[in-house]
């Protein structure tokens, strides 16, 4: 596991989360700006994850969970989801990620290399 994060007094960055096994490997980068009150709170990121190719062969069905997420699955076979949860007035969202949301970065070629 390698976390990465920033904390102030009203925000906190996690620049970096990642997190593999020999089944998943995991992204996330999220940025929470915290209000006075906390459902006023915002939040944004995108959770990426690409199931290894061991996983695929050894046990298709957790594979195919996986792949019923809902994410968008890039040509890198990493799978997005885009996180963002506003103010409890506004509501939030997790959507699919559009490709290339995230920057090419060690995570992504770790990823892509499972």
């Amino acid at each position: 596991m390698d976390l990465r994060a920033e904390a102030q007094q009203d925000h906190l960055k996690v620049m970096q989360w990642q997190v593999a096994s020999k089944d998943l490997t995991l992204d996330l980068k999220l940025d929470i700006h915290f209000a006075t009150e906390f459902a006023d709170s915002t939040l944004d990121g995108c959770l990426r994850f690409k199931p290894s190719s061991s996983l695929e062969q050894r046990n298709p069905k957790s594979a195919a969970v996986i792949a019923t997420t809902g994410a968008s699955r890039g040509p890198d076979g990493i799978y997005s989801i885009e996180i963002e949860a506003a103010s409890a007035s506004a509501g939030s969202s997790a959507r699919r990620a559009p490709d290339g949301l995230v920057p090419e970065g060690p995570s992504t070629a770790a990823a892509s290399r499972s």
